[in-house]
């Protein structure tokens, strides 16, 4: 399967996420992924702005624990694998 076929078919899977429509949320969940120390790096900004809607579970968990913008509250709540645990 090319990365292109992968690409649309989370797009169609994820388009129907309100959050992905709205540039203020993106940048907002870059932002405070940013300052948790989550996204390091410009090759992962990149990645995250190409493709939000595969970080749907993340910013479930952000939206839900008051969008946290410190990495202590990413680190309870992330575990060492990147993935939600809360």
């Amino acid at each position: 399967m090319s990365f292109a076929t992968t690409n649309r078919r989370y797009f169609e899977r994820y388009q129907a996420r309100d959050w992905v429509n709205d540039d203020e949320e993106v940048v907002a969940f870059a932002r405070d992924m940013i300052a948790a120390i989550f996204i390091v790096g410009i090759d992962e900004l990149q990645e995250y702005y190409e493709s939000p809607w595969k970080w749907h579970p993340e910013h479930e968990w952000w939206v839900a624990n008051d969008r946290p913008d410190g990495w202590e509250m990413w680190d309870k709540g992330i575990d060492d694998k990147f993935e939600v645990t809360a």
